[in-house]
């Protein structure tokens, strides 16, 4: 997740190893010249996908089965005014990072507000990105050095709950300041089935980190044959991760080793569709990402788009 638009930033170019066919590729059209969408969730019971304008709060929802997504929850409602991480649960509810205002927000599918966490820690907030597991979800912050760790079963009640942080990071990854990516410190995260096992990736340096839930130890993953700076969202398919590193326009496959410690590059997809991917999903085999274009300034190619490729292109 960005701080917002971003000017100027280095992108490394790497060769793809493998990719989809240009006629593979589809792509859905999302409303309005602000979406900017920056994170994405799905549910593949429904067939639907939701995202976020982190410029303005809009939530849009999109389907499969049409081309054009619509808006979900307008600009502003709840006080939301920058969406950062997009989830669905097991339930079907629509989990929200409200990012500047340190806010995860819970939703039905009809849109009705379930539940309000608030995130509380020293410092300005950017909440941003949300991994499920069992019936706990964890959040990263960009600007905090703090993961934290909410009930799910909380959201059964209407109301906001205070959360302190769960774990403080600052002991084993270094919070940065930067213009752009280069101030985005812990981003995507993902967890292990048994919820024992977080990974998350440090925006401005690339590196992969590996939680144990148990413990609160926090040790880089050794990760072969790729470069993973400008991390943003992460996915995991089975003991594949799937990395969308947002200034470089490519998504990443590594295969995670043996408890995750190690994980090595598969192949990379590149294409001249992507625009600042900050975000995945995987929804009934195929690939959905983000377009955030979070480098488009005041000039973005319109519409906003979330691309649709086959999984297993990759």
């Amino acid at each position: 997740m960005m701080k917002l638009l971003i000017v100027g930033v280095a992108v490394l170019v790497t060769s793809s190893l493998a990719g989809a066919a240009p006629q593979e590729i589809r792509s859905y059209a999302l409303p309005g010249a602000a979406a900017f969408p920056e994170s994405i969730g799905s549910d593949p019971r429904t067939g639907a996908f939701f995202t976020g304008s982190l410029i303005d709060g809009t939530v849009f929802r999109g389907s499969l089965d049409a081309a054009d997504a619509s808006v979900f929850l307008p600009a502003g409602s709840d006080g939301r005014t920058a969406v950062a991480g997009v989830k669905v649960d097991g339930e079907g509810r629509v989990w929200i990072a409200d990012a500047f205002n340190g806010r995860v927000l819970v939703y039905d599918q009809t849109g009705r507000l379930l539940h309000t966490f608030l995130l509380t820690g020293p410092g300005a907030p950017t909440v941003n990105d949300i991994a499920f597991a069992g019936d706990t979800a964890y959040v990263t912050d960009s600007a905090r050095p703090f993961l934290y760790r909410l009930n799910e079963q909380a959201v059964a009640s209407p109301g906001t709950t205070t959360v302190a942080p769960w774990l403080d990071v600052s002991g084993s990854v270094t919070y940065r300041t930067g213009e752009g990516p280069l101030g985005v410190n812990l981003n995507g995260i993902v967890a292990s089935p048994d919820g024992r096992t977080l990974l998350t990736v440090q925006t401005n340096t690339g590196t992969l980190f590996r939680v144990d839930v148990p413990t609160g130890t926090i040790t880089p993953v050794a990760v072969g044959g790729a470069e993973l700076l400008f991390g943003d969202g992460l996915l995991r398919v089975g003991d594949d991760l799937y990395v969308a590193r947002n200034a470089a326009n490519e998504i990443v496959r590594l295969r995670l080793g043996s408890g995750w410690r190690t994980a090595a590059a598969q192949s990379t997809f590149t294409s001249d569709q992507l625009a600042f991917p900050t975000a995945l999903t995987e929804l009934r085999g195929r690939l959905l990402i983000t377009n955030a274009q979070l480098n488009a300034g005041a000039n973005p190619t319109l519409p906003f788009t979330v691309l649709d490729l086959p999984l297993a292109a990759l």
